[in-house]
């Protein structure tokens, strides 16, 4: 819903609610990037959102939003959990993001969510990491921040390239790190 520069993203806390897929757009969110100021927003192309840090990078595909920057503003109540962004202009120029999307051979595998980790787990996270076809470090706070049951087409193009992590409604490239 639109009230005049704040569009309303209404829903519930549930796996797969249009709430979840902004929570999860936010959490790539450059806070500490004043110098590319653009990556202080969500930018809006075609119907899809995209966030990103400049180490990982969060897309929702099939937005109901206007092209632009928004910017997010939380609010929530006992009743009700919802985002407002606000539309905002003359943010700069968003990063050339198709340029950082790995292309060529790849090694495919699959990444489930796991909601083991806040008590011990994380065996789904083991099983993901050890079948790469090599070492990789990988930030966990960002495989835990895809979602706890959400499933993802992977595919690893080398050690050191964005590994790219995609379903039906969400995609992600997150950056790997030297381990040696």
């Amino acid at each position: 819903m639109q009230y005049g520069q704040f569009y309303q993203i209404e829903g519930s806390k549930r796996e797969g609610s249009k709430i979840l897929n902004f929570v999860f757009l936010h959490k790539a969110l450059s806070v500490d990037c004043f110098s590319r100021g653009a990556m202080q927003y969500m930018y809006v192309k075609d119907g899809v959102a995209t966030t990103t840090d400049g180490r990982r990078l969060h897309q929702i595909k099939k937005v109901d939003l206007p092209n632009g920057f928004y910017e997010f503003k939380k609010s929530s109540s006992p009743l009700r959990f919802s985002w407002f962004v606000e539309v905002k202009d003359n943010v700069g120029e968003y990063p050339d993001i198709e340029r950082v999307i790995p292309t060529g051979d790849c090694f495919e595998t699959k990444y489930m969510g796991d909601t083991t980790i806040p008590y011990g787990g994380g065996r789904n996270i083991l099983r993901f990491l050890y079948s790469l076809p090599e070492k990789t470090g990988i930030n966990m706070q960002y495989l835990i921040d895809l979602g706890s049951s959400q499933t993802y087409n992977v595919k690893w193009y080398g050690k050191m390239k964005a590994i790219v992590f995609e379903n039906e409604r969400r995609k992600a490239l997150i950056m790997p790190f030297q381990l040696e």
